[in-house]
């Protein structure tokens, strides 16, 4: 079961109390680590694609599809690295 799944089934059935808000906030957590490295992985499958299309196209990357290449793999460690931050319970350190 996915974290939004546990996260939908669990305030459908739980208590209002102390106890259940604690679990809710830690099921949205990981939900939102899971959204975060969905969204790390997306990006990067979508820059492989194209890396790969232009290699097809040109037999080799260009010197921008290469510096794209950089700025997504960067990107998705930023993403990988607040999921991290998610699944800890702590605020993004995105800023």
């Amino acid at each position: 079961m996915s974290a939004r799944e546990e996260l939908i089934s669990f305030c459908l059935v739980g208590l209002p109390n102390e106890a259940c808000f604690v679990k809710a906030d830690t099921l949205a957590d990981a939900f939102r680590a899971e959204v975060l490295r969905e969204a790390a992985d997306a990006i990067e499958a979508d820059q492989h694609r194209r890396d790969d299309e232009e290699n097809a196209k040109h037999g080799f990357l260009d010197h921008e599809t290469e510096l794209q290449h950089v700025a997504v793999h960067q990107a998705g460690k930023l993403l990988r690295s607040m999921a991290n931050t998610a699944e800890q319970g702590g605020e993004s350190g995105d800023s």
